[in-house]
């Protein structure tokens, strides 16, 4: 399969078309996209972006789910947590699993971003993308991550957001 993209972003016009805004880009692609580098993008890029920006997280690749650890099984009806698969997601890496970006922790670094006023606008082409920032109903996620009960064991973000 080939997933053909193509970005346009124009902020400088020539008169006497007015600019539009200032675009601050960052991509990954393929070997780029570690599940660190995600992560590091969210925090450190995006979440450069104050009251009236909007930070834009676009993702395109595998999207899968796996089963959901006991301190949120209740929280899923399917018991599973829905995520993206990042370049290294599977793997180990200095004997430390590399796991994938679960919806959870999306909605802590969302929420990270949107706390300091900026729209945020997330696109994910992948599978289970529809619960990836909503439950089945289409409601807007209501989750949020409690870090006295979340230690983040082998998530290196620990839900700290």
């Amino acid at each position: 399969m080939t997933v053909y993209a193509l970005t346009v972003g124009i902020n400088a016009y020539l008169p006497p078309v007015p600019a539009l805004y200032s675009l601050q880009q960052v991509t990954l692609l393929n070997e780029q996209a570690t599940r660190a580098a995600v992560i590091d993008g969210w925090q450190r890029h995006l979440g450069q972006a104050g009251a009236g920006d909007v930070a834009l997280f676009f993702y395109g690749g595998h999207g899968g789910e796996e089963p959901a650890p006991p301190e949120l099984v209740n929280l899923e009806a399917t018991k599973r947590l829905q995520n993206l698969i990042c370049y290294d997601s599977g793997r180990r890496v200095n004997g430390k699993l590399v796991r994938a970006l679960a919806d959870k922790e999306l909605a802590a670094l969302i929420r990270g971003v949107a706390a300091k006023g900026a729209h945020v606008a997330v696109l994910l082409d992948c599978c289970h993308s529809g619960s990836g920032t909503r439950d089945a109903a289409v409601t807007v996620r209501q989750w949020v991550a409690d870090p006295a009960v979340l230690t983040g064991g082998d998530r290196d973000i620990a839900l700290e957001l």
